[in-house]
């Protein structure tokens, strides 16, 4: 169990640096993916290291901040970040950080539900219905939604305009639909599902990713 999680945070990870490598020669948009990519092996990580050693309090916060609900929504940045003039951007980025750090915030000092230690003790990867207040919930649901609808936009339009890029483009689209679905199988506490399918759809954008770039 504990070699899919991990597995999910190498293939994130190298990503991520992949990404960030190609945003030097200049990419806002680029360094953003990279940035929400990191996220998402961040939450990998921590879900591994839940799973073979056992949860704690700030372990769980982490993964649920990271795992849960910012990652989608930098991704949706990104996609905006192609389309939009600077000052569009900045405000877009502005949005993003400022409703982050309300979430991290939220994350970090509400208090969990009511049997919450028992039910982290108890469960290889807990729902979060079992640990985390109902209004917290509710963010990662508006994050996640957000940030999905925006990028499966983005890269449809990208689709319309840029069909030599097709192929890629819609590698990318799947990889996103795919992670969307591992977030909400997370949401239930499925840890081999999750880490099966957020590998595969970091996978899939991967892929669509160097396709895009090389054609």
């Amino acid at each position: 169990m504990v070699l899919l999680p991990i597995t999910a945070a190498l293939v994130a990870g190298s990503f991520a640096v992949a990404t960030w490598r190609a945003a030097q020669g200049g990419g806002a948009a680029l360094r953003v993916w990279a940035f929400a990519l990191f996220q998402f092996a961040i939450a990998s990580f921590t879900l591994f290291w839940g799973v073979a050693f056992g949860w704690t309090s700030l372990l769980y916060r982490v993964f649920y901040a990271f795992g849960a609900v910012l990652n989608v929504a930098w991704l949706g940045l990104g996609t905006v970040r192609l389309f939009v003039e600077k000052f569009a951007a900045a405000v877009a980025t502005g949005i993003v950080v400022i409703a982050s750090g309300y979430a991290l915030f939220r994350i970090g000092t509400t208090p969990f539900v009511a049997g919450a230690g028992h039910a982290l003790r108890a469960s290889t990867l807990p729902a979060p219905m079992k640990i985390v207040p109902a209004n917290v919930r509710l963010l990662g649901r508006w994050f996640s939604i957000g940030g999905s609808i925006v990028v499966l936009l983005g890269l449809l339009w990208s689709l319309l305009r840029r069909r030599r890029h097709a192929l890629g483009l819609g590698l990318l689209t799947v990889g996103v639909v795919v992670v969307g679905v591992a977030g909400e199988l997370a949401r239930v506490g499925l840890v081999a599902w999750f880490s099966v399918l957020l590998a595969a759809g970091i996978v899939l954008m991967y892929f669509g990713f160097v396709r895009t770039r090389s054609t």
